[in-house]
Formats: C-alpha cells, sequence, structure tokens
C-alpha cells in the first residue's frame, strides 16, 4: 500500500494509574514521507489528557499550545515591523 504524503492521527501515550485515576496522554503525530526519499519528519505534540475515574467517569482535559501562540505572535509582529521599515525606508531611497 502506497504511502500518503502527509499523515495525521492522534496516539493514546501508556495509562498511568495515580491512586483512584488513570491518566492517558493524547497525542497528535503529523508525519511528512517525501516522495523518492527515504525518511521523513515525524513533528508530535500534546493535545490532551484523558483522566478516567474508577466509577467510569472520563473526562478530557486539552493542553493549550502557548509556545505556537506566542511564535505567531512572534511572526505577526516581524511582518509588521518588516512593513512599516519598507515603507519608512522605501520610500526614502525612491526620490
Amino acid at each position: 500500500m502506497p504511502r500518503k504524503l502527509i499523515e495525521s492521527k492522534v496516539i493514546a501515550g501508556e495509562p498511568i494509574r495515580m491512586g483512584r485515576y488513570q491518566i492517558v496522554t493524547l497525542i497528535r503525530s503529523i508525519r511528512v514521507h517525501p516522495f523518492g526519499f527515504q525518511g521523513g519528519l515525524i513533528w508530535n505534540r500534546p493535545i490532551a489528557v484523558m483522566i478516567l475515574e474508577q466509577d467510569g467517569t472520563e473526562r478530557v482535559v486539552p493542553i493549550h499550545d502557548v509556545t505556537r501562540q506566542f511564535q505567531v505572535l512572534l511572526l505577526g509582529v516581524g511582518l509588521i515591523g518588516s512593513l512599516i521599515l519598507w515603507r519608512t525606508f522605501g520610500r526614502r531611497n525612491s526620490r
């Protein structure tokens, strides 16, 4: 069966018992397999923690990726800064 260029799936980790709770981590795995090349790129990131109680109650607590939010903020500041510099110094050089 041929591999896809990009695969994405959610993987559950090994359950960890803590008192009356069982905790399972959930990660998203993104795999990139370039055609014609050996190997590829695998990117795993946590997305949630599932908490199972003895009575069967199940809760899923999402994990918010603060690092990604900060990276997007830095990218936005860099783009706006570049635009301001280009508009400021670009007009000066064209005259």
